[in-house]
């Protein structure tokens, strides 16, 4: 991206410049006002920066089909399905890693190719693997590397592949069904989160019921489920798996950090995590606290409430249920916002620039 920037300086877009000023001018009027260094915000300004504008320039100058550029990462997903049965298979036998030296993690036997960790490597295949699953004459006409594919992808035994398959399969039956099933889904749904909503205001209270009584069963464990929010605790999580331990101490510092509407500025959910969550002596501590292991999660910490809801918005803005690529990549941003809280690695933004334009598609029909 770098180079693609110096080589290209001309077609800098001035628009994306102005939303990057903005960025920066709201987010040192924030890390000013709660007080914290600027050396972790200016590193992430400009890794973001470059990024963004080497992508701009790279679709617009370089990538004259983005469906067809979705296809040559297809295919790079192949290579390294590929050669990640192979590493396994390896493995199996010799208990030796062929790409060892590429790992930052703990070695084993679960598939992660040439990335870093088996994380990285399920959320860098969720595209392709929706996109095989969306696309039935593509699923078709590749059947033996869809195989590989989805076989590597459950091989790397990630939670963010399991998750996302079951985001894939609640689309899939939203998809099919009619219109009028769908509003009728949806109001299902309000009403039942309205129900507990309103039974989550007895927690705390010894709540009675029938033991004969179905719906009165039901309120009680709902009533029960909401209690474990009185646990949430950095203590609490100091008692749990390292991979819980991460997601639940980074989404506690998020909400108690401070100036929640608007955050507290770019790349300083880890200053947010030293200052609200001070506990050396537990061995865990600071798991993941430079990219909050969630993108969720970083996002509400470094820009509050209005953050998230931007995000949502041009998530569904430039939704285009009609093409395979875009539904693909937004199930790769659903399940981002439950891991991966990096803003530059696993594709972030170049994924981005490809919904964008697949989703644009859309917008232009429809005026």
């Amino acid at each position: 991206m770098t180079i693609i920037v110096t080589l290209n300086l001309r077609k800098i877009n001035i628009k994306i410049i102005g939303a990057l000023v903005l960025v920066a001018l709201a987010s040192v009027c924030q890390i000013s006002y709660v007080g914290y260094s600027f050396g972790k915000f200016i590193q992430q300004y400009v890794l973001l920066s470059i990024t963004i504008l080497g992508c701009d320039i790279l679709f617009k100058s370089y990538v004259k089909d983005v469906e067809a550029f979705f296809m040559k990462y297809v295919s790079l997903v192949r290579l390294l399905a590929i050669i990640g049965l192979i590493q396994f298979i390896i493995y199996a036998i010799t208990n030796v890693d062929i790409l060892a030296f590429t790992a930052v993690t703990q070695i084993s036997l679960r598939i992660r190719g040439w990335l870093a960790e088996p994380g990285w490597y399920a959320a860098f295949l969720t595209p392709a693997v929706a996109y095989y699953l969306y696309d039935r004459e593509y699923r078709k006409k590749n059947k033996w590397y869809f195989r590989a594919t989805m076989l590597s992808y459950l091989l790397s035994l990630s939670a963010l592949a399991y998750f996302a398959l079951f985001l894939m399969f609640i689309m899939y039956l939203y998809n099919r069904m009619a219109k009028a099933l769908r509003i009728i889904m949806m109001a299902v749904v309000i009403c039942s989160v309205l129900w507990i909503v309103s039974l989550s205001a007895q927690v705390g209270r010894t709540y009675e019921y029938d033991n004969d009584d179905f719906m009165g069963t039901i309120e009680m464990k709902i009533v029960q489920s909401f209690s474990v929010f009185n646990f949430f605790k950095p203590e609490y999580f100091e008692k749990m798996n390292a991979s819980t331990y991460a997601t639940m101490t980074n989404l506690w510092v998020a909400c108690n950090a401070p100036m929640r509407v608007i955050g507290t500025g770019l790349g300083t959910h880890e200053l947010n995590y030293e200052s609200e969550y001070r506990n050396t002596s537990y061995y865990l501590y600071g798991l993941n606290k430079e990219d909050a292991y969630s993108l969720f999660t970083r996002i509400f910490s470094e820009f509050g409430v209005v953050g998230v809801i931007a995000l949502f918005l041009c998530l569904f803005l430039f939704y285009n249920r009609k093409s395979a690529i875009n539904r693909a990549i937004f199930i790769y941003y659903m399940s981002m916002l439950i891991r991966g809280g990096s803003y530059t690695m696993y594709g972030i933004v170049l994924f981005a620039f490809m919904y964008y334009y697949t989703g644009c598609k859309k917008i232009e029909k429809g005026r």
